[in-house]
Formats: structure tokens, C-alpha cells, sequence
């Protein structure tokens, strides 16, 4: 392929992705959801375009990276008897063990989305608290999980907003195994401070995968797509 023509020299900055991309060939059943977080880059400077891509370093890469395969349980891995063996049975028992010692929301891939919000870029996958990182055009450095100073204690979707008025960050989160709540809506300040916390009631548990916001409302769909082991 030929490419003609330049880029402008008073264009400046960076376009960034993730997206999932396993470092190791799966052990057993694989969803195109389980792969590890990757970040892709294109960085724009004086008419000149470099690329770079590299892998999110979570908790869970560091741990199967130091294992040197697949070990954590993936959404692939839930399907049929076998499925609900490993969920119910095997990852209890390897808890007990000691075996699986990343906690339950630091075990995400950081692979779906990237939003930059107050000197903040973060990586979010539906099951896990937002991943902080820092993105140059030589790679990822991976700072961990933010949780605003202790003040999240649930998963944030991948999709949360800006409200572009006030500089809030809307977080909502949804939880299938907590009998007090299906969910969690947050309102963070641009100060880091939550200002905002409450949990969430609906019919089923359902997943959320994106909200709406306008200036005095956030609105939650509760779709059919519901979780029923």
C-alpha cells in the first residue's frame, strides 16, 4: 500500500484502544471477553505517526504471567455441568487452598474500554475496579487499581460518564452474588471525592452494560439480559 501526502505539523496527540488479547493459549473453554487487556496506540508529533501496543500488567496478568499459563476462571470456562463444577466446586476449593489469591476485584482484565478523566487514564472491564495507567509512545506503565482512596468497594461498568458540566464521573456497577443489592450507583467529584453512593434494587439480576446520563438524571435500562445460573 502507498500512502501520499503529510500530516499536518500543528497536529499533536494520541488516539488509544484496548481490547482483549490473552498472553497465553487458553487452558480449556475461551470467550472473546477473556483475553488480557492490550492497549494499541497511535501518537501524532511534528508530521510524524508512531505506534506502539502493550498488555495492561493487573493483577491477573502478573499472576499467570509468573505462573507461566492460564489459571483463572474465564468466561469460557462456564458452560454446561463442568461450568458450574468450576464455579461452585474447583474455585471455592482453590481458595481455600490457597491456590487463587488474587481478591475478587482485582481479578480483571482491564480489557474493554479507556476513559481519560481528570489526570486519570482508566481501564475498565465490567467485573473489576477501574485500572490506572500511564500511556507513552514507548508503552503501558500499570499504576493499579483505583478505587478512590477506599471509597468504591464494587465493580464499575465499562461505560461510565462524564458529566461534561460539573466534571463528574457517574459510576455504576452490578453485582450477581450480593442478596442486598443488585448494583451500585456512584457519583464521583472531579475532586476524587464521592459525593454520592447508594446501592441499586431490580427485578432480575441483569447486566449493565452502559448507562445514559442527562443534567438531573442517570438512566438505567433493565434489559433481558439477566443472569441465571
Amino acid at each position: 500500500m502507498v500512502l501520499e501526502g503529510t500530516i499536518p505539523k500543528d497536529l499533536s496527540g494520541a488516539f488509544l484502544r484496548t481490547g482483549p488479547d490473552p498472553q497465553f493459549d487458553p487452558v480449556g473453554g475461551y470467550h472473546w471477553f477473556d483475553g488480557d487487556g492490550m492497549v494499541h496506540g497511535v501518537f501524532i508529533t511534528e508530521g510524524k505517526a508512531s505506534y506502539m501496543n502493550n498488555w495492561i500488567r493487573t493483577p491477573r496478568w502478573e499472576f499467570e504471567h509468573g505462573l507461566g499459563h492460564a489459571a483463572v476462571l474465564k468466561l469460557g470456562d462456564m458452560e454446561g455441568l463442568s461450568g458450574l463444577f468450576k464455579i461452585l466446586v474447583l474455585t471455592p476449593l482453590k481458595k481455600f487452598l490457597g491456590l487463587a489469591p488474587l481478591e475478587k476485584l482485582k481479578q480483571g482484565t482491564a480489557n474493554t474500554n479507556l476513559l481519560f478523566w481528570k489526570d486519570r487514564i482508566l481501564a475498565l472491564v465490567e467485573s473489576d475496579l477501574p485500572f490506572k495507567i500511564k500511556v507513552g509512545p514507548k508503552g503501558v506503565e500499570s499504576l493499579g487499581h483505583d478505587d478512590f482512596g477506599g471509597q468504591i468497594d464494587f465493580s464499575i461498568i465499562a461505560h461510565p460518564h462524564v458529566d461534561r458540566k460539573t466534571g463528574e464521573l457517574i459510576a455504576i456497577g452490578y453485582d450477581i452474588e450480593k442478596e442486598d443489592r443488585d448494583g451500585s450507583y456512584a457519583v464521583v467529584g472531579p475532586d476524587g471525592q464521592v459525593r454520592t453512593k447508594f446501592p441499586l434494587k431490580f427485578r432480575n439480576k441483569i447486566m449493565i452494560h452502559d448507562v445514559a446520563i442527562t443534567e438531573h438524571y442517570t438512566i438505567v435500562q433493565e434489559g433481558s439480559l439477566t443472569f441465571n445460573p
